[in-house]
């Protein structure tokens, strides 16, 4: 392709060659240049055919006084029907003054003629017609500059500009399917100590907020996602946002993310976070991919084993035996890194109980699986908590200790995160204690710490005590404590936390994260 400035009018010849070759085809552009102002006094090319770039800023020099002038550009005739774009941008002393767009399909044999005019105000009342304002974008580094009625428009772009097929800015592509395919006029804002509840299982929110666009996302093989589109989330200090139900729960917003409050997806009881495992009792066992297994139980002989730990980033821990019966195992699971698909912990088991109980000690439920995503930025000076659920006891008879659930998982995406004061911890729960006569102690669940859970203390001689639950020191669930009658449960495994930014790298400067932690790169189109 060559190209000239050349004088149909009052311009002077400028004939130049753009890029190194001739052609003698006649397939070309022609564009008209119009400067409103002498002040212009260079012109630089960009130039595009059917989104490659043909030409890289070259520059003209423009004489004071003529006005006008044509820009011609040669093409082969394969380029015949493909679109063509032209930007052109107008210089004063070296500063950019003015620049403008233009777009037309080539025809073989043909010369394509448009106008661009720099320097017009489109509602100046100058009847310049459909080249007057600015028909396109450019990028300029990360930015994308384009033009308004009041002049150009810079647009910084979090992930940088892209120029094919057209210059725009760089979109995030989420994890999971959760994609960018609602947008929402509402924002999330919550003052300090208020609250909101959310049920993924229902879609719906109770609190003093506008409905958000929601849609949910399958998975194969993992809990169907429920998202909630905000415009903007800003959850203040002391406000807590509580989710619970079926369905993994996703937050979705173009604009930035502002967590100072909490965010509390973790278990409840034998419940389980946001699509984590429910706990065993007599009626169901543990669900989850790592879901602890039951302890065995001898009712003739007096003796019961304690339930085991949920599995999930790291395994939970097995129950201990009671006596000549053996406690429940903690199931294998290997977990991806990268949380897809994202999902919840794993619950834990139930204890055996010995005699004709109706009871026994259930398992606690697998934390949440949390998904964060914005397109500007994520700040986290508050917490996330997916911890698991403690084991519980059933002190009426002779029961093992229910093993504790699992941690679940957390995924942060945005071109930036910073976790200035944050804490994420995805805890294990701790082990109920064994009971035999009676006394025995539930295990704690997973906190907003680094801190372990402790395993329940068992009936003192005769049962065993709950082993603690995983952590970011200890990230395995420690296995419960055989004894002469109830062996206690398992605590649960450590879950995971997941970072993708621009960089795919975080800024954890002052934050504590209690969770199998990794970075990566958000994906981008």
């Amino acid at each position: 392709m060559t190209a000239g400035l050349r004088q149909p009018r009052r311009l002077g010849l400028l004939l130049l060659a753009l890029l190194v070759g001739c052609t003698d085809s006649v397939t070309a552009l022609r564009v008209v240049v119009a400067r409103k102002t002498a002040q212009i006094d260079e012109l630089v090319v960009y130039g595009w055919v059917d989104g490659a770039l043909r030409v890289a800023g070259r520059r003209f020099t423009l004489p004071s006084d003529d006005l006008q002038g044509d820009l011609v550009l040669l093409f082969p005739d394969s380029d015949a029907g493909k679109p063509a774009s032209l930007t052109i941008e107008g210089h004063t002393l070296g500063a950019l003054a003015a620049w403008v767009s233009v777009d037309a399909t080539l025809r073989r044999g043909e010369t394509v003629e448009v106008t661009a005019r720099l320097g017009w105000d489109p509602d100046g009342g100058v009847d310049t017609g459909p080249d007057a304002s600015c028909l396109g974008s450019r990028c300029q580094g990360d930015d994308l500059v384009g033009c308004a009625d009041a002049g150009l428009v810079t647009t910084s772009c979090p992930l940088g500009c892209v120029e094919q097929p057209v210059a725009r800015c760089r979109r995030l592509v989420p994890s999971n399917g959760v994609a960018f395919t609602l947008t929402s006029p509402e924002d999330l804002v919550l003052p300090a100590g208020a609250a909101v509840f959310i049920n993924t299982s229902t879609g719906k929110i109770s609190g003093t907020i506008a409905a958000p666009a929601m849609f949910q996302v399958p998975q194969a093989g993992a809990p169907t996602i429920t998202v909630f589109v905000f415009r903007s989330i800003n959850i203040g200090p002391t406000a807590i946002v509580k989710a619970t139900g079926a369905n993994a729960l996703a937050l979705l917003s173009e604009g930035p993310i502002v967590l100072d409050g909490l965010l509390d997806g973790s278990a409840s009881g034998i419940a389980g976070g946001p699509g984590g495992g429910r706990g065993a009792d007599l009626q169901a066992g543990a669900t989850g991919p790592g879901a602890g297994l039951d302890g065995k139980y001898d009712s003739g002989g007096g003796f019961a084993g304690g339930g085991g730990g949920g599995s999930h980033a790291a395994a939970g821990g097995a129950g201990g035996a009671g006596g000549t019966v053996s406690g429940g195992v903690a199931k294998p699971f290997s977990l991806v890194e990268t949380l897809e698909p994202l999902l919840g912990g794993s619950g834990g088991g139930r204890g055996g109980r010995g005699g004709t109980a109706i009871n026994a000690g259930r398992g606690g439920g697998g934390g949440g699986a949390v998904q964060i995503v914005s397109g500007t930025s994520i700040s986290i000076g508050g917490g996330i908590n997916v911890g698991g659920e403690g084991g519980k006891v059933n002190n009426n008879i002779l029961c093992g200790g229910g093993g504790a659930g699992s941690g679940g998982s957390i995924l942060l995406e945005a071109p930036a995160v910073s976790l200035h004061t944050a804490t994420l911890a995805a805890n294990g729960g701790g082990g109920a204690g064994g009971s035999a006569t009676g006394g025995a102690v539930a295990g704690a669940s997973g906190d907003l710490s680094a801190g372990v859970a402790k395993g329940g203390a068992g009936t003192p001689a005769t049962g065993g005590d709950g082993g603690a639950g995983g952590a970011k020191k200890g990230p395995k669930g420690k296995n419960g404590i055989g004894a002469l009658e109830a062996g206690g449960g398992g605590g649960g495994g450590l879950g995971a936390v997941r970072i993708n930014t621009r960089t795919g790298s975080a800024e954890p400067s002052g934050a504590v994260i209690s969770a199998q932690v990794s970075w990566g790169k958000v994906k981008t189109k």
